[in-house]
């Protein structure tokens, strides 16, 4: 019991360091001409949606992505997996810009010299039969899933 006392101490203090890290910063990103929803399935928060991007096409997405190729490198949740595919969630852009266009093109074309891992990235994940809906749909959740911080 006198050994919980001082570890509910150091987690309360580090706690309070990641709080007061993630608050401040210059100025809030922009949400012109986005709409709000609510957290993102395995988000950490809102985020802020394109336009033209639902809540309904981040659900669709969410659902899809762990089903495709695409969690075959990049993990089942977008967390990526080392050597193979980034983390999709850390809002670290390698090979874009990370606005949803971006994102939606770079799962039509692939990466074919990839800046963090020798595997590149295959067009539509190489053999995904992938929609043009489905394709915007997983767009629009790595989108909400890569902002959500």
């Amino acid at each position: 019991m006198s050994q919980l006392r001082p570890l509910s101490m150091i987690c309360a203090f580090a706690l309070a360091l990641i709080l007061a890290a993630c608050g401040g910063g210059d100025a809030p990103p922009s949400t012109e001409g986005a709409a709000t929803s609510e957290p993102a399935e395995g988000g950490a928060g809102a985020a802020a949606l394109p336009a033209g991007v639902t809540p309904a096409m981040v659900s669709a997405g969410a659902a899809l992505f762990p089903t495709q190729i695409c969690s075959s490198c990049h993990g089942p949740d977008g967390s990526g997996l080392e050597g193979l595919g980034p983390n999709l969630r850390d809002g670290t852009w390698l090979n874009s810009d990370g606005s949803f266009e971006a994102i939606a093109q770079t799962i039509i074309n692939g990466v074919a010299q990839p800046t963090s891992v020798p595997v590149p990235m295959p067009a539509k994940g190489g053999n995904a039969a992938l929609t043009d809906q489905q394709v915007r749909e997983m767009a629009a959740w790595v989108y909400s899933v890569s902002h959500a911080m």
